[in-house]
């Protein structure tokens, strides 16, 4: 996804990639071949990668939680808001434990739920979005951002499109 001029995202294509001093990608933006260009030093704000779940691959549905995979409530803050329908957390249980379960469905409004699947069985626990600070964490090891990729991240791509 590229970041247009007016702010929105638009799927794109990778094209070519320029070496040099001024190291960038060229993407297609359309069906008719209209290509962009994004340089290096633009990358964190203009490439999006596709959204995928935000699992743990160690874990399975209604596994315990284990300290060092589950964030602080401070970090799961503003988690919450941005839950996804197939994303894993984990699920503070009436025993007081935490285990890991998948967003199954997401409700919108005034009363807005999330609904995690929190064991193989498929039971469900229903938990307010003004809740979530209570009873849902995130995992430790994702950073939770805006939609945009790290210099980290961006230097990947450009060698594995080299």
């Amino acid at each position: 996804w590229i970041r247009r001029s007016d702010g929105t995202w638009s799927y794109a294509i990778v094209k070519a990639r320029s070496d040099g001093d001024d190291v960038s990608i060229a993407f297609q933006v359309n069906p008719r071949g209209s290509t962009k260009q994004i340089s290096i030093k633009q990358c964190a704000g203009h490439i999006c990668l596709p959204a995928k779940p935000d699992v743990h691959p160690g874990y399975s549905v209604g596994d315990p939680g284990r300290v060092e995979d589950i964030a602080s409530q401070k970090k799961t803050e503003k988690f919450a808001s941005k839950l996804r329908i197939g994303d894993g957390g984990f699920v503070k249980r009436s025993d007081r434990s935490w285990v890991y379960g998948i967003v199954k469905d997401r409700t919108g409004g005034d009363d807005a739920t999330v609904t995690f699947q929190v064991n193989a069985r498929g039971s469900t626990k229903v938990i307010a979005m003004s809740q979530c600070g209570k009873f849902v964490r995130r995992i430790k090891h994702n950073d939770g951002g805006d939609g945009g990729i790290s210099d980290e991240k961006a230097m990947v791509i450009f060698e594995a499109i080299r």
